[in-house]
């Protein structure tokens, strides 16, 4: 996280209000949002071939904290449809937009440096902690928003001229 690994024996200076003990002298930063918590255990558990099943909902009913009313919890949905008739629509955008990569090709898509920020979309290491692992060597970048990803998507597939429909719902 932040090129800095996720468990330490030292607290780090800048995140030391996140660090905390686990067992044994050992810390964990938890200065994370939850989405990129969810991809940091499914790369660990990808890594490791611990086939964890993670699983984050949509539609809870969350308690406020200053009153009794019950809120309903929404996200953007991110929906891709290829010319071949497969669809990728997960409950997670990420999720879809991942299989979306997978499926237009990582190794394609590497070849023509697509850039995202200062950095490729899809690079060997790991340069942001916005980046997953989606194969050997290869991280790919997953923007923090359904529309960003939506956006990425459609730029791949036109500089892969590849035609896939990208829709949020």
């Amino acid at each position: 996280m932040c090129h800095l690994p996720l468990l330490s024996k030292t607290i780090y200076p800048q995140y030391k209000e996140w660090m905390k003990p686990i067992c044994d002298g050992w810390y964990l930063n938890t200065q994370a949002d939850t989405e990129t918590r969810y991809m940091q255990l499914r790369s660990i558990s990808q890594q490791l071939s611990l086939g964890l099943v993670l699983e984050m909902g949509v539609g809870f009913e969350v308690q406020a904290a200053s009153t009794t009313e019950k809120k309903q919890r929404t996200r953007d949905r991110l929906v891709v449809r290829f010319a071949d008739g497969e669809c990728f629509d997960s409950v997670r955008a990420s999720e879809t937009y991942l299989g979306t990569i997978k499926k237009l090709g990582v190794e394609t898509i590497m070849r023509k440096h697509i850039p995202w920020g200062n950095y490729d979309l899809i690079t060997s290491t790991q340069q942001t902690k916005y980046q997953v692992q989606i194969g050997d060597n290869r991280w790919v970048t997953v923007p923090t928003t359904t529309k960003e990803k939506a956006r990425v998507l459609k730029v791949i597939s036109a500089m892969l001229h590849i035609k896939i429909e990208v829709t949020c719902l």
